[in-house]
């Protein structure tokens, strides 16, 4: 009986985000989109049903069975109706040229060794119930309380002598874990971590769908196989078959930067910019995945804001290229507009609630990065710099065996094709890793907690946030755009 509820519930988590991918980006499906648009259900579908339950027991709502049943049936027959009509539309029977493009076999052979990764990665997720400290005491008890209170307002979450790490960390993960208690309608942290892999498997399946797209299957889902056979993702003990944070925003903030990547992409590809309505879907799809990492983790929070600059740095630098060359420039200006302007709407629109909640909660040990930086502090600690910046380079390069080859990788593509950095797309990766990076030393700076212990214990699963931009970045030098 476990099993058919936690299948019910996984059916109506995708469908649910099936039906909003195809609302959200409105493309034909295509052969080599199949596999993007079901991976990107996943992560799309988790954060749905845990944003809809917030927002439901912030207007007063109850949580429990009633409530996750409801959304569950709900999904199903939103999903089961956007396939209905997707079937009988003629937009869906758009032909493929990638049907019959090279390397057919070599993404057959890729998809078969990540179907094996991903299901042992769901066994290994499945083995143990909850036992690291994270997801415990930070995550897996505030998804207990939330079944069993049935609120967001449960007066033990705002008692700052309740025993639990970050009282002020973001509740998508705990909602999650409580949507699968309330089907089970008990309390099993083994059952609730089978969340965790379902996000590796569309963080895969997206980056696979997508690259094909832009690379041809072969060379897409080779680098998604690279994607899937990363350590630091999975099997590493803190990775995906954990209950922790760090993967999931992994998953959110490497997708949002994805698709980000794809449309600056396409509008240097185009030479003119995307048109209004596709630059207006792929903004809000981008708003709601970059929403969804800071809805996970803190960090979310500053990878908003390095994402804001990469973007205006990428984007002023493709309009000053294009200047150079076309008469487009103005078209530019206002695709970039349309873009932005989507993906701030849906930012704002699905993070005020969140941050009006946050508000009411207590602080404990929250490290209050954003109050605390400043450039005084800055000086006062930048001899700390002599030991981080050995430190983070030494797990990027010199941990390769435990962590992964990503980074070297990096940095032999860059090598190999310095001209294509100049590219506004891969520059706008680019910034988000070096900024991503140049936040964690900061962060070691003006932390109120142990240089050594706070850094050295937690770079590398800060890092495992930043893998999927490595491999992305990889890609895009090395990839050569299917005809």
């Amino acid at each position: 009986m476990t099993a058919l509820i936690l299948i019910a519930g996984a059916a109506g988590i995708w469908l649910a985000g099936y039906g909003l991918a195809v609302a959200i980006t409105g493309a034909p499906v295509t052969e080599a989109a199949r596999f993007e648009r079901a991976g990107l259900a996943l992560p799309l579908g988790v954060a749905a049903n845990s944003g809809a339950m917030f927002f439901w027991s912030w207007a007063g709502g109850s949580l429990g069975s009633t409530l996750s049943w409801s959304l569950t049936g709900l999904g199903m027959l939103f999903g089961v109706a956007t396939l209905l009509w997707q079937r009988r539309s003629s937009a869906a029977t758009a032909p493929d040229q990638q049907a019959v493009a090279t390397g057919v076999t070599l993404a057959r052979c890729c998809q078969g060794i990540i179907a094996t990764v991903l299901i042992g990665t769901l066994v290994l997720a499945l083995v143990t119930p909850q036992r690291y400290w994270d997801e415990r005491a930070i995550f897996g008890i505030k998804g207990k309380v939330l079944f069993v209170d049935g609120t967001i307002n449960s007066p033990s979450l705002a008692d700052p002598d309740f025993v639990q790490g970050h009282p002020r960390y973001p509740l998508l993960l705990p909602l999650a874990e409580a949507h699968v208690y309330a089907l089970l309608g008990r309390v099993d942290d083994r059952w609730a971590k089978a969340i965790f892999p379902l996000l590796f498997a569309g963080l895969v399946l997206a980056y696979g769908g997508r690259l094909s797209v832009r690379f041809g299957p072969g060379a897409g889902w080779l680098f998604a196989l690279l994607l899937a056979t990363l350590p630091l993702l999975a099997p590493y003990e803190l990775g995906f078959i954990t209950g922790q944070g760090d993967a999931p925003v992994a998953c959110y903030h490497g997708l949002a930067v994805l698709y980000a990547w794809d449309w600056l992409r396409s509008r240097d590809a185009s030479r003119v910019g995307s048109t209004g309505p596709s630059a207006v879907r792929r903004g809000v799809l981008v708003g709601v995945l970059a929403a969804a990492a800071a809805f996970s983790k803190d960090e979310g929070i500053a990878y908003l804001l390095i994402g804001i600059i990469a973007l205006g740095l990428a984007g002023a630098w493709g309009w000053i290229r294009g200047r150079r060359t076309d008469s487009s420039h103005n078209d530019r200006i206002l695709d970039a507009v349309r873009f932005l302007g989507a993906a701030g709407v849906a930012i704002a629109v699905l993070l005020a609630p969140w941050f009006a909640h946050r508000r009411t909660l207590p602080t404990t040990n929250e490290m209050q990065y954003f109050t605390r930086l400043s450039a005084g502090r800055l000086a006062d600690q930048f001899d700390a710099l002599r030991w981080l910046a050995p430190h983070v380079a030494t797990r990027m390069f010199g941990e390769w065996s435990t962590w992964g080859l990503q980074w070297w990788l990096l940095l032999i593509a860059a090598v190999t094709a310095p001209r294509r950095i100049l590219q506004p797309a891969q520059l706008f990766v680019l910034l988000e890793i070096l900024g991503g990076v140049a936040a964690l030393m900061v962060a070691g700076m003006i932390a109120p907690a142990e240089l050594h212990d706070h850094i050295g214990g937690s770079s590398h699963r800060y890092l495992m946030q930043l893998a999927p931009l490595a491999v992305l970045f990889v890609a895009g030098q090395w990839g050569e755009d299917a005809g």
